[in-house]
């Protein structure tokens, strides 16, 4: 009998690719096995709570399954643990454990990062109202206590990695950045304006810091150029657009220098991928997912996995959810359901699918509390029609490239269009609407 804390499945992800589809399951099951009152890291011989797992699976959680009352509950246990002097633990619940070992701004930062994703995906914001003050006291305490100029070396860095390791005051920086930007939106949420003008402050201080030491804007070079470091500063905001291009071609290339092959850990894992998408480069990091060598998930499959791993060569724990944010990649890219931070919940939405060549069709649902969002497609004699449905008091932008129409006249006369350099964006209503999406050379 499987046991978990009781959240209904409310996502839905599948497509012609059996591969993906494995993945997928695999990662529902790790993320079930992982939570039982709060969020483990393994089922079978820890059992801990560790805060870096739960965050970087978080966005997966929540599209697949309604876990917000699992996080405010967890949010709760974090708050009682933290010390006076705004010190948070690694593991949550705690018998001291964490606090003197694991610990650091990539672990911690679930603190803040899991009411951001709630807040986000669910509209919640009484758990960003209950914990502001104590996820502030954690910033004042990282700036008082860790904080050498703007940079952290405290902490863990990308655990786990296929190879390359990537040094700690990276990726520390970036969360401790990160963090600030958090507390200031939220200061900002709650109209506390003095405060999110103050945390916004912080956080150019710690961007200018990161790439004063980290980054050479003229060559895209971040640290020594692992993925991770090169995908960190990307992912995690700290490049302005024009400066982030050198960096994402430099990861690129680091990619198929590696043979196409992820080389990061759990941390690399999140912000290779998502970088890459947001840069128009899906397909590099498709690449990386449907593929069946090692190191990479399809190699878990190929060795009979049903869960995901500790560790890519399977030398440690056979059911681990920190790499499971992939699940939540399918979702924002193959699917295309994106949430927008500026109207959280779903109110707002953004559909920007990619088309893998190799698939032929894709299907994604999630049910939001105005209803369910569907994205669909499916390849038809040159053209990709794409379905969508899109609840009752919401609106969505479907970001297309290359030419698109609306498959009826009807729906199209409810649709706002723009086309700009090769991009078709639509801007719609609630309602079920078909589009046609034209092949590109074809």
């Amino acid at each position: 009998m499987a046991v978990n804390t009781s959240f209904p499945q409310i996502g839905e992800f599948s497509c012609s690719n059996e591969l993906l589809n494995r993945i997928q399951h695999n990662t529902l099951w790790s993320y079930m096995n992982n939570f039982v009152g709060y969020p483990t890291d393994c089922p079978q011989r820890e059992k801990n709570g560790w805060t870096g797992d739960a965050h970087l699976a978080a966005e997966a959680g929540l599209f697949n399954f309604d876990a917000r009352a699992a996080y405010v509950k967890w949010m709760q246990d974090m708050a009682d643990e933290q010390r006076p002097s705004g010190e948070v633990a690694a593991i949550i619940p705690t018998g001291g454990w964490g606090y003197y070992w694991g610990n650091g701004p990539a672990w911690d930062s679930a603190f803040l990062l899991i009411p951001w994703y709630v807040y986000l995906y669910t509209g919640d914001e009484a758990i960003i109202r209950k914990n502001y003050s104590q996820m502030k006291r954690y910033v004042d305490f990282l700036t008082r206590e860790k904080s050498d100029d703007g940079i952290v070396s405290w902490g863990l860095g990308d655990w786990c990695p296929a190879e390359t390791k990537t040094p700690s005051n990276i990726t520390s920086t970036a969360y401790y950045y990160v963090d600030a930007c958090l507390i200031s939106e939220f200061a900002r949420i709650l109209n506390k304006r003095e405060e999110a003008q103050k945390y916004a402050a912080l956080a150019e201080k710690i961007r200018t810091a990161f790439v004063q030491k980290f980054v050479d804007l003229k060559s895209g070079a971040v640290g020594r150029n692992s993925q991770t470091a090169l995908g960190c500063a990307i992912y995690q905001g700290l490049l302005e657009a024009k400066d982030a291009e050198p960096v994402i071609e430099r990861l690129v290339k680091a990619i198929r220098k590696n043979g196409g092959k992820p080389d990061f850990g759990i941390l690399g894992s999140k912000y290779v991928a998502n970088a890459l998408a947001e840069y128009g480069r899906a397909d590099i990091a498709y690449g990386m997912i449907d593929r069946t060598d090692y190191p990479g998930w399809g190699h878990w499959v190929e060795q009979g996995a049903t869960t995901l791993w500790e560790n890519w060569d399977g030398g440690s724990s056979l059911s681990h959810i920190m790499f499971g944010d992939v699940s939540a990649w399918f979702y924002k890219n193959i699917g295309g359901i994106q949430p927008d931070p500026k109207r959280p919940g779903f109110k707002h939405f953004f559909i920007r699918p990619f088309f893998p060549p190799d698939l032929t069709w894709a299907r994604t649902k999630h049910e939001t509390m105005y209803g369910s969002i569907k994205s669909e497609w499916m390849r038809e004699a040159g053209f990709i029609k794409l379905t969508i449905s899109i609840p009752v008091n919401t609106t969505a932008t479907v970001v297309l490239n290359g030419e698109a129409e609306i498959c009826d006249q009807a729906h199209a006369s409810l649709a706002t269009k723009s086309v700009r350099e090769g991009e078709t964006n639509y801007f719609l209503p609630s309602g079920d609407f078909c589009i046609k999406v034209k092949e590109s050379g074809r």
